[in-house]
């Protein structure tokens, strides 16, 4: 198998930016839909950036398995995202970064009756599915609310287990950027509706908004955070999420290793040009 010196670009058409990006700088790129993956593969890239489908995540991280066997450069590796469904962040906060801030109270169950229990005292509840992505599959569970029970049922026979968590109130989060080893960009997420994804029809903000004020301690804070982050998980790119609440503490939410950056430009912010960067220099290694 030879390994060609090209760049590859793998998503379900959600890397454009990065491709036009790529295309200015007279990279030797392919653009492919995962469709469009055949194997075997018989000239593997030098670097291959890929954006992962949830539902197809055995196939996809297998393929880059493989991909990082022939010798290709795997932005972010497999072994890297596994650290981040929202399992593995609870268990890995718990390790490294519990001392530093606090995560929403949070039980993992497969027990309907144990998660009933714990939405019961804690008021409001966030159920999740354990690798889900932009906001997809969350759902807000009220204390007492009779249709909780079918709610938890549908989401255990498909997910085999139940993610459930205190839900915080705050109108916004804060989202900071790494690529490489340099932070690119903070910004908030904002929705006074409900969710702040922009899925969820968040929006975004600088940090300076008066509807966000984020103090410089705590946007350093997160900076640091983000960077620690990076070095027990092995990211090449990835995003942090906190949240503030409305006595201005922050909380962990997750961390992501896929996330879309397409509304930053509004802020001036140009994410793609410095991934396309990053993932050239990869390439000349």
């Amino acid at each position: 198998m030879v390994r060609s010196a090209s760049i590859w670009l793998l998503s379900r058409d959600t890397l454009r930016d990065e491709k036009a990006a790529l295309d200015q700088r007279k990279a030797n790129i392919t653009y492919l839909d995962w469709n469009d993956v055949d194997t075997p593969v018989e000239n593997p890239p030098a670097v291959a950036r890929w954006m992962m489908v949830p539902e197809h995540m055995v196939f996809q991280l297998s393929f880059m398995e493989e991909l990082e066997r022939a010798g290709t450069r795997v932005v972010n590796t497999p072994r890297a995202v596994q650290t981040c469904d929202k399992a593995t962040i609870v268990f890995l906060w718990q390790r490294h970064l519990k001392p530093v801030i606090d995560m929403p109270p949070t039980i993992m169950t497969g027990n309907i009756n144990h998660a009933t229990r714990f939405i019961d005292s804690h008021d409001d509840a966030i159920l999740k599915p354990i690798d889900g992505q932009g906001g997809k599959g969350v759902k807000t569970l009220i204390a007492g609310n009779a249709g909780n029970t079918a709610i938890l049922h549908d989401q255990l026979a498909v997910q085999g287990i139940l993610f459930v968590q205190q839900r915080i109130k705050t109108h916004h989060e804060i989202r900071t950027l790494m690529v490489g080893d340099e932070v690119v960009a903070q910004y908030a997420r904002y929705n006074e509706a409900g969710l702040h994804n922009l899925a969820s029809g968040g929006n975004i903000l600088p940090l300076t908004d008066p509807r966000v004020r984020l103090s410089d301690d705590h946007a350093m804070m997160f900076k640091k955070m983000a960077k620690k982050i990076k070095t027990f998980t092995g990211l090449d790119i990835l995003a942090l999420d906190v949240m503030i609440d409305e006595a201005k503490k922050p909380w962990l939410l997750e961390w992501n290793p896929f996330f879309a950056y397409g509304q930053t430009k509004m802020l001036g912010i140009d994410i793609a040009s410095k991934i396309a960067d990053f993932t050239i220099a990869l390439s000349h290694n």
